[in-house]
């Protein structure tokens, strides 16, 4: 039997320095997901090849092609399974350089929505988004679209386009239910932010709802002590004494008030 050869190092190959700094400034910031009242909030511009086993060497005996991955795993392929897989490779290859422009654009712009030049940052946060969705091969990792979808709507948000906000805050909402199910803790900063933007507008039965659903969430993910709970807890009892509801509105300031202290 010959020796198997290589197929493909795509993945690694993606795994240049700049990609893992960004990668580790990601996993930083995200901390346990946040809206804009704190600095970390839901991200992710790690590679979208590293969410998948990535194929290094095959052989083939009579009409099956044995496919190990860089776990060590086998798997038994037919030949039209090991065309699909070439032609997967081939297009993640071939998508590289263009995933590098869209890490590099999506650093930028998130630089100048820290720095408030907030005009610069939807045009290169649209730039990225862009690009990610003309290039199939990249469209696999939905959490890098959701996490700059994200990042846009606040954006949107402080620059006062709330329809564009809340759609951007919506959509990236879907996509992280989708991946994570709907009690991960990076639901509950959209839902937060989204109760923001609610109140804002003078809709104020949604921002209730919305900044209650927040509240428990982080309660039960997070417990009552941190920063994020707290943050929910605080907005909602300034709404809730807004319109009146002071027991309420002293009941969640009570509950907070010894995490407060400490």
């Amino acid at each position: 039997m010959s020796k198997p050869p290589p197929v493909s190092r795509a993945a690694t190959a993606m795994s240049d320095n700049r990609l893992g700094e960004v990668q580790e400034q990601d996993e930083k910031q995200l901390g346990r997901g946040q809206g804009p009242t704190s600095d970390r909030e839901p991200s992710n511009v790690a590679p979208p090849y590293r969410n998948h086993a990535v194929f290094v060497h095959m052989r083939t005996l009579s009409e099956e092609t044995i496919v190990r991955d860089a776990s060590g795993r086998e798997r038994v392929l037919g030949m039209e399974e090991v065309a699909q897989l070439l032609s997967q490779l081939n297009d993640e290859l071939f998508a590289a350089p263009t995933w590098s422009e869209i890490v590099a654009t999506r650093l930028r712009a998130e630089s100048e929505l820290r720095s408030d030049n907030l005009k610069a940052a939807v045009v290169d946060f649209q730039c990225a988004l862009g690009m990610l969705q003309e290039n199939p091969a990249l469209g696999v990792d939905k959490l890098s679209r959701a996490a700059m979808l994200y990042s846009l709507g606040q954006a949107n948000q402080k620059l006062n386009a709330s329809s564009e906000a809340e759609s951007c805050y919506l959509e990236s909402l879907g996509l992280y239910k989708r991946s994570f199910g709907r009690n991960h803790f990076r639901n509950f900063a959209i839902l937060q932010d989204l109760g923001t933007l609610c109140e804002k507008l003078g809709r104020i039965d949604e921002a209730t709802g919305l900044y209650e659903r927040a509240f428990a969430g982080r309660l039960k993910a997070l417990g009552q002590n941190d920063p994020d709970t707290l943050n929910s807890m605080q907005d909602l009892a300034s709404l809730k004494a807004s319109l009146g509801d002071m027991q309420s509105a002293l009941v969640l300031l009570g509950n907070a008030a010894p995490a407060l202290e400490s």
